[in-house]
């Protein structure tokens, strides 16, 4: 990510002490736009204990992935949060991936917005 768009990003981001579990949030991450906040904490790795749930494309298919906060992983977090969307509902699988396709589509205009405000700084 560019130096000035990280610099933006992180400038508006949520602060990490306020990302709830279970929560949606319009995400500027490598692989998706909407991710859900988690916690594994059977993840052997402390850093990725924590992460945004997200839909992912990838050589034509369509799969739930997880990123991690830029904040706490610095091999390879990418994910910043910037806007909090409400309570994800407890869905998995298909359902899921078809939930945070829709509300990827429903931030669109949000994400126009933001990044207009980065054009004109």
């Amino acid at each position: 990510m560019p130096s000035a768009i990280k610099a933006y990003c992180l400038e508006k981001r949520i602060p990490r002490s306020q990302l709830q579990l279970g929560e949606a949030y319009i995400i500027n991450a490598r692989n998706g736009a909407v991710g859900i906040w988690t916690h594994d904490p059977e993840h052997p790795t402390p850093e990725h204990r924590y992460g945004f749930k997200l839909r992912r494309t990838k050589w034509g298919s369509v799969f739930l992935d997880r990123e991690f906060d830029w904040a706490d992983c610095t091999s390879n977090g990418t994910a910043i949060p910037l806007h909090h969307l409400g309570s994800a509902p407890e869905l998995g699988g298909q359902e899921l991936l078809d939930w945070l396709e829709l509300k990827t589509e429903e931030t669109r205009p949000w994400m126009q917005e933001f990044w207009a405000g980065f054009r004109n700084e």
